[in-house]
């Protein structure tokens, strides 16, 4: 018993050390403040003519049942994505602030550790939730036709969004413990697996309970559509079509009175099943979870010298040192660019490939086939390339280094920011080409979005002071782009060609607010170092 209640408690430190060190950031403020907008502009106001939720053309009543439902159903699909990237740096923290290997040194024993952060990440998620669940009622107050009904609210986002906040928050920290996944790889990995994760439910999804994809339906799509489609074929007498999400209504039509779900062992029994999906990823977790050894966290160098990346690397890295990119005349700010571009191919010799490999798709396949698969797969590998360049002097401690060099710290955010557009040039140079031969404006769109992902970068990465939030936003961006391919506001880089003058000078726009921030993000950093 003794031994037990121990156990608990090492894991309960942890765990809420984990969420107290998070809510401590500033990253987190960040998140509150934009969960009280998205809130706001979640649920529109009626006098727009737009509504939350629409059944055969007839707007879903604002009453507690309807606003839980449809705002749950997009806070899962968020989470689902945005949770990832904010829980999936617990282990490399402890890495980075020697602190795992003080812990590695105690009694704390492997699974404990993994628990206690597992637990804290999905605490931490909660409390995001919760804060976003009050800001949904307070709309509904304002907005609203019935009363609030808080426990409405819980029941529904317990339902659905509890399980994502358990499989995430274990997926993350698989991901994290699984070293080929650790890195930007993984990033992108996820974006697929959420992809996959949210689309194959909604593919397969039939009104019988019985059917898997409802048991395994960690974001709740199966769900959904059986909730609502209970009470709607009832009410209309047809097959229903539902739509969430801020859309335009009929005002001549009758509102159409959602009850709420129809709470039943299978539907329970669904739900608890897609959550129990977070334990092969643990115990995937507990298996690969290296514990600090530094043996087994890097690779030896007869290793390093045998595998793939080696091989491509160390080429690349003795021509680099044959070119001295760092002696390279020109003004200082030239010569820092040029830096920037050299130390991403030394440390990052796959990217060269990837230049080589867009080139070369671009100048052999057909424009329709440039527009539709090369130019998206080029902005998800300049996702990869581009999120680490603002962050990587922190990580590799060499600031203090830098800073103490005159010149330096005022070009260094100019410099990240101009090789982040040469980099994300380099890669879209042929396919620019043959895209301007037969659309020139499309052409310029392209120019644009290169410089929107290379300015939100590097203003993202400074600002938050990791990777993951840009890669976050751009991945959850690609995916709305992809999905709305004859939206002209979304068409931010002209792959789809229904971009107007307007669209263009709004990311452009966009695109220097960004590079705004990551100047200030860079004086942010200079003063509190001072």
């Amino acid at each position: 018993m003794a031994e037990r209640d121990s156990t608990l408690r090492r894991i309960c430190i942890i765990a809420g050390t984990d969420v107290r060190m998070r809510i401590a950031r500033g990253s987190t403020v960040v998140v509150l403040v934009a969960l009280c907008i998205f809130a706001y502009v979640l649920v529109p106001d009626l006098s727009t003519g737009r509504a939350l939720m629409q059944v055969n053309g007839h707007r879903a009543l604002y009453n507690s049942a309807t606003i839980a439902l449809a705002t749950s159903s997009l806070c899962a699909v968020m989470l689902g994505l945005a949770g990832f990237y904010l829980t999936s740096n617990t282990v490399r923290r402890d890495v980075e602030s020697r602190t795992g290997y003080v812990i590695a040194s105690t009694r704390v024993r492997s699974f404990e550790y993994l628990a206690g952060k597992m637990l804290g990440s999905a605490a931490f998620l909660a409390l995001v939730v919760l804060v976003y669940v009050l800001n949904v009622m307070a709309m509904q107050l304002l907005r609203g036709e019935a009363r609030v009904e808080p426990l409405t609210y819980a029941a529904m986002f317990l339902a659905i969004v509890g399980p994502v906040i358990i499989v995430v928050s274990a997926i993350a920290l698989m991901f994290e413990c699984v070293r080929p996944l650790s890195g930007r790889i993984g990033d992108i990995l996820y974006f697929f697996l959420w992809a996959f994760m949210l689309s194959a439910p909604a593919a397969t999804v039939v009104r019988n309970r019985s059917d898997g994809a409802s048991r395994y339906d960690v974001f709740a799509i199966a769900f959904i559509i059986n909730a609502a489609n209970d009470q709607a074929i009832s009410d209309f007498h047809a097959r229903p079509e539902v739509s969430i999400g801020s859309s335009r209504f009929d005002p001549t039509q009758s509102p159409w009175r959602f009850r709420g779900v129809r709470w039943s062992a299978p539907v329970i029994l669904a739900r608890v099943t897609s959550a129990m999906l977070a334990f092969p990823a643990l115990l995937i977790a507990w298996l690969a979870f290296a514990r600090f050894d530094p043996s087994r966290m890097k690779e030896g160098a007869g290793s390093s010298r045998t595998s793939v990346r080696a091989r491509v690397g160390v080429p690349m890295q003795r021509m680099l040192r044959m070119l001295r990119p760092a002696s390279w005349g020109g003004p200082g700010l030239l010569r820092a660019t040029l830096g920037e571009i050299a130390l991403t191919l030394m440390l990052r010799p796959a990217v060269f490939l990837a230049v080589i490999a867009a080139a070369v798709a671009g100048a052999l396949v057909p424009v329709a086939t440039v527009r539709t698969a090369v130019i998206p797969i080029i902005f998800v590998a300049l996702i990869a390339t581009l999120a680490e360049i603002p962050t990587r002097d922190q990580v590799a401690r060499v600031d203090g280094i830098r800073n103490g060099i005159v010149g330096v710290r005022a070009s260094s955010v100019y410099a990240k920011l101009l090789a982040s557009l040469g980099i994300a040039l380099a890669f879209r140079l042929v396919p620019l080409v043959r895209v301007a031969i037969s659309a020139p404006a499309d052409a310029l769109s392209l120019l644009i979005g290169g410089w929107l992902f290379a300015a939100a970068g590097v203003g993202l990465g400074l600002l938050s002071r990791t990777p993951k939030l840009f890669a976050s936003v751009a991945l959850l961006f690609l995916y709305v782009v992809i999905s709305s391919a004859h939206a002209p506001e979304f068409d931010f880089a002209g792959w789809n060609g229904t971009a107007d003058n307007g669209v263009r000078a709004a990311y452009f726009l966009t695109a220097m607010i960004f590079a705004a921030l990551a100047a200030l993000g860079n004086w942010r950093a200079s003063h509190a170092e001072r």
